[in-house]
């Protein structure tokens, strides 16, 4: 790396650049002198890009069309991997193709296609710029919305479940999935586009790993509190054809604890703490809170795993029961070891988010 002077001319300041990136560079724009080039100011750092021409920078990827699911897994792929323009070769005589593409659509922020002719499709990927803590933020408060869905669910046991909130927790989970594609998408792009780095209001290529890594963890919560959802309603289905006397509330003040313990790693002010509690390291004086509520999480666990549930397995005679009781009672069973493994789960993707932040500050 050499360094380079500054100079003043007029009102203008004069900066020379490598003669070997200029001829390359001279080379890619296809003119003989004057490049346009972009130049970007985040902080004290100065970016300085050629503008070169969309077709240029990345060219078309031809996928050609077999098969409908394949297709879609290649959409989703190429969406997340940072690629912007996809060509589609189609049968003529496939009829469905386009009512899939509008599905994907649905799915993907800044997808456009259109049809060029009988067998040829575009697909252009433009995705409406955003922070890499917007794009978190967002999902963090859908996170929230399924958190309130879900105990929702739990205090309403053994009523059976309003058809509304299994619809709206469906939304949800579809609106994570979402923004989690633009997210990964972003941060991908960000290795290869500075642009992109920039607009994600990143400084440092390293970041991306850590940013990477908690978007991956938050949309596993969401997954793992859809997966809850689902587990009560099941529990509450089998529970009208074989009524126990089940009690959730301790699996609902497990999944509070479990939630508090989210809610603390996702903010930097409290993620080093945790990292260094989930790490079995001291807790810095002031602190021990947090200390204290991983502890009772790790009871909870135990409490679950070893009493409420084996307790309740040895209550019933299944001996004097129908086929059909018995095969609620054991979804019953079932739905419990999940609820407790999967509010675990939540927590295990806690420690992850925590240490990322953890990595992020120990690197400055």
């Amino acid at each position: 790396m050499k360094s380079r002077k500054i100079y003043k001319s007029g009102k203008s300041q004069v900066l020379a650049v490598p003669n070997d990136w200029y001829e390359q560079i001279k080379g890619k724009v296809g003119v003989d002198e004057n490049i346009d080039v972009l130049v970007r100011r985040y902080d004290d750092l100065l970016l300085i890009l050629p503008l070169l021409e969309q077709a240029q920078k990345q060219e078309r990827i031809i996928v050609d069309v077999k098969d409908h699911e394949v297709m879609a897994c290649n959409l989703r792929s190429y969406y997340m991997f940072g690629k912007d323009r996809l060509l589609l070769k189609v049968s003529a005589a496939d009829n469905q193709v386009d009512t899939e593409l509008k599905k994907i659509q649905g799915d993907l922020f800044g997808m456009t296609y259109v049809r060029e002719s009988k067998n040829e499709i575009s697909v252009d990927f433009n995705t409406p710029k955003a922070t890499i803590t917007e794009l978190l933020d967002r999902e963090f408060k859908l996170y929230d919305e399924m958190r309130k869905n879900v105990e929702a669910e739990f205090e309403t046991f053994p009523r059976i479940s309003d058809k509304k909130q299994i619809e709206k927790m469906e939304i949800l989970e579809k609106d994570v999935d979402k923004t989690s594609y633009q997210a990964r998408r972003s941060l991908v792009r960000a290795l290869y586009e500075p642009t992109e780095l920039l607009d994600l209001g990143l400084k440092h290529f390293a970041d991306v790993l850590g940013y990477y890594r908690i978007e991956t963890n938050l949309e596993r919560i969401a997954d793992l509190q859809n997966q809850i959802f689902v587990e009560i309603t099941n529990l509450k289905n089998s529970h009208n054809v074989f009524p126990t006397d089940l009690d959730l509330n301790s699996f609902l003040n497990f999944y509070k604890h479990a939630c508090d313990l989210i809610s603390r790693s996702y903010h930097e002010d409290d993620s080093n703490q945790i990292a260094s509690v989930i790490r079995s390291k001291t807790t810095p004086s002031g602190r021990n809170e947090i200390k204290t509520a991983y502890s009772e999480h790790k009871e909870l666990v135990k409490e679950l795993t070893n009493e409420t549930i084996p307790k309740l397995l040895t209550k019933k005679n299944i001996q004097n029961l129908s086929q059909k009781e018995i095969t609620s009672y054991g979804n019953i069973i079932q739905s419990l070891y999940h609820l407790e493994s999967r509010i675990d789960g939540m927590v295990g993707n806690a420690s992850n988010i925590a240490e990322s932040w953890f990595f992020k500050h120990a690197r400055y």
